[in-house]
């Protein structure tokens, strides 16, 4: 299939701005052990090794492998009075045991974090805030939505004693999803409540971004798609604001899967035609193709290839009506 032209959205800025998650919750942060030197141990078990084991342990699927691992690493380096490090290997731990299901377990390991992590210290802050986190989910799943925004609130409230009011945004964002998720709307509103003043002061455009697509899930659960489309089209201009690739392309989903649920095909084969376009100046133009071609192949398969053909060169249609793009010309993307 030949793609098409899409006409791209102007980028700001000439180079993308990586997100700086403050709270990490991507397990792969392990590969960033490989910049430290090995301890000089003869039997090969120092905690860096033990930190690149747990790495291997999880690419191969064996979590409780990596938590015993990652906990071992954490004595080692108490071992050689670096708590900074333990209390990043035991962060880890707390994220994995959370995936397991074991929140018991995950608020023990977090609780350790607290206990070893120098005081005042950004390790001790980032402790504290993975800790209620950990008990966050835990009183979200037991059912006591108030006592899980008590345990947010004291996160988020560890970032801003020490004047990080960018992190303890992204924190108080990020812990409005999950509520959302849980399905406690009310309690998600009440943290709503809070985020967005502070997110429109700060401009941050990641924060607006998150909390349109939050807004966008909530319409679709009242029953207004209009009212969803477009709260999912302000999520996807404040992700090129803020030059968020992952963001825009879960804004894009989000406003292909409401102009699907409108019947309006070729504005939902338009959402990802264009993000294919606009996200390789975001990421370049493999990554974006590899994060948009699979969206579109899954398009077509719901809605079958003849439909799917319609939807495109109905698409083509109205993009030569329009005219030239205003902006530079673009390389073909779309299906």
């Amino acid at each position: 299939m030949n793609p098409t032209p899409p006409q791209d959205e102007q980028v700001p800025g000439d180079q993308p701005t990586p997100e700086d998650q403050q709270v990490p919750e991507d397990p792969e942060a392990l590969e960033d052990q490989e910049g430290r030197e090995p301890a000089d141990e003869e039997d090969g078990a120092g905690p860096e090794s033990l930190v690149i084991q747990a790495r291997e342990a999880l690419g191969a699927e064996d979590i409780e492998g990596a938590v015993e691992l990652l906990r071992s690493a954490a004595d080692g380096f108490l071992a050689e009075e670096d708590p900074e490090e333990a209390v990043r290997c035991l962060r880890m731990a707390v994220t994995l045991r959370r995936s397991l299901g074991d929140l018991a377990g995950a608020e023990r390991l977090a609780a350790d974090a607290v206990a070893v992590a120098p005081p005042s210290t950004p390790a001790a802050i980032l402790a504290q805030a993975e800790l209620q986190r950990t008990r966050s989910v835990t009183f979200l799943v037991v059912g006591k939505p108030l006592d899980a925004v008590e345990a947010i609130r004291l996160g988020t409230a560890a970032f801003r004693e020490v004047g990080d009011e960018a992190a303890a945004l992204r924190y108080l964002v990020e812990s409005i999803t999950l509520v959302q998720g849980a399905g406690f709307a009310e309690e998600a509103d009440l943290l709503t409540a809070e985020a967005g003043p502070a997110a429109e002061s700060m401009r941050d455009h990641a924060s607006l971004g998150d909390l349109a697509l939050i807004a966008a899930s909530r319409a679709v659960d009242a029953g207004d798609l209009d009212a969803a489309r477009l709260h999912a089209k302000h999520a996807r201009e404040e992700a090129l604001a803020g030059r968020t690739g992952p963001q825009y392309v879960a804004a894009a989903v989000a406003e292909c899967r409401l102009a699907e649920a409108a019947g309006d095909l070729t504005e939902a084969y338009a959402s990802l035609a264009v993000a294919w376009v606009t996200l390789g100046d975001l990421v370049g133009e493999e990554s974006a193709q590899a994060a948009v071609e699979p969206l579109l192949l899954e398009a077509r398969q719901r809605w079958g290839a003849e439909v799917f053909d319609e939807a495109k060169a109905s698409y083509e249609e109205r993009r030569r009506a329009e005219g030239p793009p205003k902006g530079r010309a673009r390389g073909e993307a779309g299906l």
